[in-house]
Parts: C-alpha cells; sequence; structure tokens
C-alpha cells in the first residue's frame, strides 16, 4: 500500500507545482493583457446596446465617476512588453452602475433632463425617464426590472443594481471559461518548458523505488508551505476585487513563482525526471548508427517518441488545469495515511 501513496503524493506534489506556476502566470497574463477591465467594458457595452444612434456604453465610461476609478497604466512593470496605455477599472459596483446610468438617461436629451439631485429623484421619476428612452433591448430590460421591482415594493435604484448583478454573474462564467483556455494553453507551455512529461515521471517513479520514496517524502513536508487561501484568485470572476486587491495579489504571484522555482530545482536535485538534459532524440539517433537500424525505422522512432511526449506534455497540462486546490486537498487526504503505517495483523 506504501508504494502506491509514494507514487500518488509524488505525482500529486508535481502537479500542484504545475497548477501553481499555472496560476501565477494566468494571473500576469490577465493583468497585462487586462482581461478583467476588458471583458467588463464590453460586457456593459452589450448590456446597455438599445439598437439606436446613442452609445450608451461608450457614454458610460465616459461619467466622470467612472473616470475616476480607471486606472491609465498598470503599477508594476511587465517587462519589455509594457502595458497597454488603455486600461479599464476591473470592478464597477451595482450602486456605482445604477448611479451613472440613471444620471445619463436624465441627461440624453436637453429637452427631458432633469437637474434634480439623484438622491431627490423618486421611483416614479426614474420611471417616467426609463419610458422616455429610445425603444430598444436596454430599455426593455430596464422597464421590466424596474415594473417588476414597483409591484415587490422594491426602490427603482435597486432593481437596476440587481439587474446589473444578475448579467454580472452570467459575465463571471463568460470570464472564467476563457482563463480557464488560457490556463490550459499556459499549462501546456510550462510543460514544455519544464519538461514535465507525466509519462515518462509516472514510469520513473514506478521503477525506481528509490527516487519514489525521498519526492513523496519531500512532497510531504513541501506542500504545507503553500497558502492555499490565495489559490482560488483565478476562479474569480470580474466582479469580486478591485484594482487594488489585484495589484496585492501580483505582488504575491511573483513572490509565489520564486518560491516554486526553488521546489522545482529541489525536485530536479534529487533525481527527478523532469527538466531538459540531453535530447533522448540524439539517443536514438546514436542507438540507431550503433545497432545499424535502418532510417526508416529510425525515424518512426523518433515521431513515436515525440508523440508520447505530446502526450505526456498535454496530460500534465489537463492536470494542472483541474487547479491548485484540487491536488492540494488530495494531498491533505493522502498524506496522513501515508504517515500511519501499515496496519498490524
Amino acid at each position: 500500500m506504501t508504494p502506491i501513496l509514494d507514487f500518488i503524493i509524488s505525482l500529486s506534489f508535481m502537479f500542484l507545482l504545475v497548477s501553481l506556476i499555472v496560476s501565477a502566470l494566468t494571473e500576469l497574463v490577465s493583468q497585462w493583457l487586462d482581461l478583467r477591465g476588458r471583458m467588463l467594458y464590453f460586457s456593459i457595452a452589450k448590456l446597455l446596446e438599445n439598437k439606436d444612434d446613442y452609445n450608451w456604453g461608450e457614454m458610460f465610461y465616459k461619467h466622470p465617476s467612472i473616470k475616476q476609478i480607471r486606472q491609465d497604466k498598470l503599477p508594476i512593470k511587465l517587462g519589455i512588453l509594457g502595458n497597454f496605455k488603455k486600461r479599464y477599472p476591473s470592478y464597477i459596483a451595482p450602486a456605482t452602475f445604477s448611479q451613472v446610468l440613471i444620471d445619463n438617461i436624465r441627461f440624453w436629451d436637453n429637452v427631458k433632463s432633469t437637474h434634480q439631485p439623484l438622491t431627490e429623484i423618486s421611483d416614479a421619476k426614474i420611471k417616467e425617464l426609463v419610458e422616455s428612452l429610445p425603444e430598444g433591448e436596454m430599455k426593455r430590460s430596464i422597464v421590466s426590472a424596474v415594473s417588476f421591482a414597483s409591484m415587490k415594493g422594491i426602490s427603482a435604484l435597486v432593481a437596476i443594481e440587481q439587474w446589473y448583478s444578475d448579467y454580472m454573474d452570467r459575465v463571471s462564467g463568460w470570464y472564467t471559461r476563457k482563463v480557464g483556455f488560457i490556463s490550459l494553453l499556459l499549462g501546456f507551455g510550462v510543460s514544455i518548458a519544464f519538461n514535465i512529461n507525466t509519462i515518462k515521471v509516472a514510469r520513473e517513479l514506478w521503477i525506481n523505488k528509490e527516487l519514489r520514496s525521498v519526492s513523496a517524502d519531500m512532497a510531504s513536508g513541501s506542500y504545507q508551505n503553500f497558502n492555499p487561501d490565495n489559490f482560488k484568485s483565478n476562479a474569480s470572476g470580474v466582479q469580486t476585487k478591485t484594482d487594488s486587491t489585484r495589484m496585492i495579489e501580483i505582488q504575491q504571484k511573483i513572490s509565489e513563482l520564486k518560491l516554486l522555482r526553488t521546489e522545482i530545482d529541489s525536485l530536479t536535485t534529487i533525481g527527478y525526471p523532469i527538466g531538459w538534459s540531453k535530447s533522448i532524440f540524439e539517443k536514438v539517433k546514436a542507438n540507431a548508427a550503433s545497432e545499424k537500424i535502418p532510417v526508416f525505422k529510425m525515424y518512426c522512432s523518433k515521431a513515436l517518441i515525440l508523440f508520447i511526449c505530446v502526450l505526456g506534455w498535454l496530460t500534465t497540462a489537463v492536470m494542472a488545469y483541474m487547479g491548485a486546490p484540487f491536488w492540494y486537498d488530495v494531498l491533505n487526504k493522502i498524506v496522513p495515511l501515508r504517515k500511519t503505517g501499515a496496519v498490524p495483523k
């Protein structure tokens, strides 16, 4: 039973390291590309699309309240690639959304506008402003939300905030799927960069008892150095954390990458079969020359080796895609079983 536990612990620890690397890189890429801000921008533009000549989404982001929370430049240098100068806020509170929307609606036409403070506008006035909008999808949605709110005794502003929050829940799902695809690509890239071939690693751990035991011992103590509270930052959508919180997280991810590099170096030190050394294709070529293997057979061997490598890298990427919380929980459940030892007769 212990060899099987050591095998599972060693592989799970490797997948945990790869998952953490992918998580940190995904956070850096999402910050550099401003994925949250841009997803929020296009989502609000779609939400406020009214099929008329007035661009409500553009006017929303030109409002002074939105300009104040807009971040022009990423305060962290990400190398020679630099930053996008045009960055959007990654978080807009429901109260801010309803305030800006009503403010834009009451000034969209000077004839129908009112200069009354927003706090003094009654629900009836808000309903009147909404019904004065040009016909379109946005008007229909807001009128429906406000009318339903009046039936349930809810204020019009709260109804608009709820309408926005419900839509943002769907946007968070879209963002999670997009980030998941990016994480899968980064996982495949990390697997190639470090030559983390699951098939090769599993084979070596299964036949090498000493390596399996040493790596399991190291994994049992090392995985507890990571803070599981930081694992779920990438799973969150566009509407959960402010820009300042994201900046703190990105600093933590950079520090975490340094720790992960140390852990990978420790694995290679004990003989873990990862990393690039002498090309396996050179070994095949040398064996073919010494044993006088035909050229066609040699190239078939190369193709088979390449197929196994790609399959192993892809397996590593898929395992890393399952996420650091999953592999941390696996280790939390299996490591105690290893410490209990064999069951007495």
